[in-house]
């Protein structure tokens, strides 16, 4: 028989072999069969059916009578019909005594309360026809929410029979079983008569390995060399969440083989083709999507569960007791509680739902809110701004730092071997304020707008990279702190002093005194907004170049899938293939050209600052500062070089493609002429034409100024 895995259609049957047993399997057995009351109440697809299922199973071998509801089945009724639906489908379930007509019963009880007859019914029908113990099990208890209704009774008449077992040992012998995707307090509102304080909660956590291997492994050992490794990995993807395991192993089945060309594709290369990569396309059965459904909406809550969310993708420190929101993007599934942190559920719910989604997300129902005017009535503010507000007031007191800086050392502080000095034609201090104004409105667009998620995880990502990076930053920072205090409150004193012999006599005060006070300035603007705009704009400049990496090898890879479709003939309809690579490619490199512009505007700040320094700034600086400079712009230019780089990645993968399409006798004169690297240019120019004149020119002269300064100073 083939091994197959389940995922598709709902609950697994109670024999099925690819089932995972858990803790909870054994807690609850052991719970019912102790006659405690049960709740289990997690986020969806987490097998709560299927452990219904199999706990049904083991009690009935146990010589338990088991009878379950499901409460999505009743339906939005008023609450006459709903408690009258409940009572008739567990009528249905029981075996009545021949001389009872169910009929006759109901009849003759029909002036009750529905409530009342629901219990009437389990008091003088179920526990009088049954001598086993009985265990009722209510599936999607969630279905409650919906009801228009307060349903606090039906709580209350299971909390009624525990009550009860102190009178009468005979409702002992009945305990319940509650399951769905809601809380406690959503259920019931009136704590008096709630039952679960006085019942167990089962906790459903997602699959270990040790527990995994034994139903998940038989399906992989036949078509992956190392099928524990494989399934460790998955789990290390999926986290062990029932649904998405089950799914990824069933990928990895029908798309790894030791004979083919997919050989080459690993399990994370597989997850990111057919779950994270176009996830709302993927998502079928849905599984993403309802997760953000239920999140989503256009009002403050979201805001403030989208914030939330935020801070944990960001590893801020969130207290998750007594904290609501907490507790909804827990019982979505998309972030679990370890011990007395929140972290995000499982690396796929990590790549989809990541800082990048939840940014945009916010900023959509914060202008959804705007547009329809309830923005007004919302106290919380709008993430995006709340950041880059962060930023700019670093900026403008930095800027306000070096003025003050500026204007001690220049004016009211300043001696005459400092301005022969500096004050190059009475402008040094203007000069030098433009400058601080470059490096604050530089950063302020590079570290708040353009890499400001890059900024954000620089600052408090735990990734093995994001530390290294920061290590070597701080290491940078320390070194270049160093030197600057050694030179502004030793060497460069002492130099002034050693070319103004007249000084002899007032060396503090017309040498190092100025100094002194120009020292803020050069921490502000080199120590603090140069090396961060540094350390951001690589770090950036990085990630993007391996997501760049990352595309050109899932094109490649989607071009591969492509030609075993064409092997096995699923597709005999050519536009499918040529539709498939044309949108892949059109995805490709619309991504590519918003990575241009970026290093575009990059490359023309720095041209604009290498063109001032170059006429006007270097007069200002020491002779050390001017061969630092040199060196700082000069590496600057490896800029232009990112942008050669991206458009090599486009030629290589436009080649894989038309090359593809030639090989399989499609029309690849067409996407040829369509995506040349002549109509890449056009489109580029067409999408930032102001940008770009600008900027070649700018390009061109900063060269020529960097050339010209070289020539004079060598």
């Amino acid at each position: 028989m083939t091994f197959s895995y389940r995922y598709q259609g709902g609950s697994l049957t109670r024999d099925d072999p690819t089932y995972v047993e858990r803790q909870a399997d054994s807690v609850l057995h052991r719970e019912l069969l102790a006659g405690n009351f049960c709740y289990v109440l997690t986020s969806r697809q987490m097998g709560k059916s299927s452990l219904r299922i199999r706990t049904q199973a083991k009690l009935q071998n146990d010589n338990v009578k088991c009878i379950s509801i499901d409460l999505s089945s009743i339906g939005n009724q008023s609450e006459d019909r709903w408690f009258r639906g409940i009572t008739y489908r567990l009528l249905k379930k029981i075996d009545l005594p021949k001389d009872l007509s169910w009929k006759e019963w109901w009849a003759e009880h029909d002036f009750l309360a529905p409530s009342q007859l629901l219990r009437e019914l389990i008091d003088e029908i179920l526990l009088a026809s049954e001598e086993q113990n009985i265990i009722l099990f209510f599936d999607e208890i969630d279905a409650v929410l919906g009801l228009s209704f307060n349903t606090d009774n039906f709580f209350a008449i299971i909390r009624s029979f525990y009550n009860s077992r102190v009178d009468n040992p005979k409702y002992q012998r009945l305990t319940f079983c509650l399951l769905g995707v809601s809380s406690p307090n959503e259920l019931i509102k009136d704590q008096y008569c709630t039952p679960f304080n006085i019942g167990v909660a089962i906790t459903l956590n997602g699959f270990r390995l040790e527990e995994a291997k034994t139903s998940l492994l038989k399906g992989l050992e036949n078509n992956v060399e190392d099928a524990e490794q494989t399934l460790a990995e998955i789990i290390h993807w999926t986290g062990g969440q029932p649904y998405l395991t089950q799914k990824i192993c069933h990928i990895v089945v029908n798309h790894i083989h030791d004979n083919s060309a997919s050989e080459s594709y690993t399990v994370e290369n597989l997850i990111r083709t057919f779950i994270i990569q176009d996830w709302e396309a993927n998502d079928n059965p849905p599984h993403l999507r309802p997760i953000i459904s239920k999140l989503i909406g256009q009002n403050e809550k979201t805001i403030r569960l989208l914030n939330l969310y935020r801070d944990i993708l960001l590893h801020r420190k969130v207290k998750p007791k007594h904290n609501s929101c907490a507790a909804e993007l827990i019982l979505s599934g998309l972030i679990i509680q370890a011990q007395d942190s929140l972290q995000i559920n499982n690396l796929i719910y990590q790549e989809v739902f990541n800082l990048e989604w939840a940014e945009k997300t916010l900023e959509d129902v914060w202008q959804s809110l705007q547009a329809s005017g309830k923005a007004d009535s919302i106290s919380v503010v709008s993430p995006q701004f709340r950041g880059v507000a962060y930023v700019l007031l670093a900026c403008i007191v930095i800027f306000i730092v070096s003025f003050l800086s500026l204007w001690s050392s220049y004016y009211w502080f300043t001696s005459e071997p400092w301005l022969q000095a500096f004050d190059w034609k009475g402008y040094g201090a203007n000069i030098e304020l433009v400058r601080s104004a470059f490096f604050a409105i530089g950063s302020f667009y590079f570290i708040g707008l353009i890499w400001r998620k890059e900024a954000v995880e620089l600052a408090r990502g735990t990734q093995a990279i994001v530390k290294r990076w920061r290590r070597t930053f701080f290491s940078v920072g320390i070194t270049v702190f160093s030197l600057s205090l050694y030179y502004h409150l030793w060497l460069g004193p002492l130099t002034l002093s050693t070319k103004n012999y007249s000084v002899t006599n007032q060396v503090f005060r017309q040498c190092f005194l100025p100094y002194l006070l120009y020292l803020p300035y050069t921490l502000v603007n080199y120590n603090i907004l140069a090396l961060s705009w540094v350390a951001v704009s690589s770090y950036g400049a990085i990630k993007d170049l391996n997501k760049n990496l990352i595309r050109t090898y899932q094109f490649s890879e989607k071009l591969i899938y492509l030609e075993e479709i064409q092997e096995n003939q699923q597709y005999e309809n050519s536009d499918f293939v040529v539709k498939t690579v044309e949108k892949e490619f059109a995805k490709f490199s619309t991504n590519l050209i918003t990575l241009i512009s970026r290093y575009t505007v990059l490359l023309l700040a720095l041209c604009i600052m290498a063109i001032f320094e170059t006429l006007w700034g270097a007069n200002t600086l020491a002779d050390s500062a001017q061969h630092f400079m040199i060196l700082t712009y000069t590496l600057s230019t490896l800029a232009l070089m990112l942008i050669f780089w991206v458009f090599y990645h486009y030629h290589v993968t436009f080649r894989r493609a038309s090359i593809f399409l030639f090989n399989h006798n499609y029309n690849y004169n067409a996407f040829e002429v369509k995506n040349s690297f002549a109509s890449l240019i056009k489109r580029i120019l067409i999408s930032h034409l102001n940008l770009y004149s600008f900027a070649f020119l700018s390009v061109v002269f900063g060269l020529i100024c960097l050339v010209r300064y070289l020539v004079n100073f060598l």
